[in-house]
C-alpha cells in the first residue's frame, strides 16, 4: 500500500467517525424531541376513553 491509498483511508475513517459523532450528538437528541412531541400530541387529541384505556395497559 502506497501513501496516497494510506492517507485516503485515514480520512475516510475520520470522516466516517466524524459523522458518527456527529449524528449521536445532534440527531438523536433532535429525534428523541420530536418524538416526545408526537406523542404528547396524540395524548391530547385523544378521547378521553382512549386515554384511559393505554393508561389501563390495553
Amino acid at each position: 500500500m502506497d501513501a496516497t491509498s494510506a492517507a485516503l483511508i485515514g480520512v475516510v475513517g475520520m470522516l466516517v467517525c466524524g459523522s458518527l459523532v456527529w449524528l449521536r450528538s445532534e440527531i438523536i437528541p433532535r429525534l428523541d424531541r420530536m418524538e416526545g412531541l408526537l406523542r404528547s400530541q396524540g395524548e391530547r387529541t385523544a378521547h378521553p376513553e382512549a386515554r384511559e384505556d393505554a393508561a389501563a395497559g390495553g
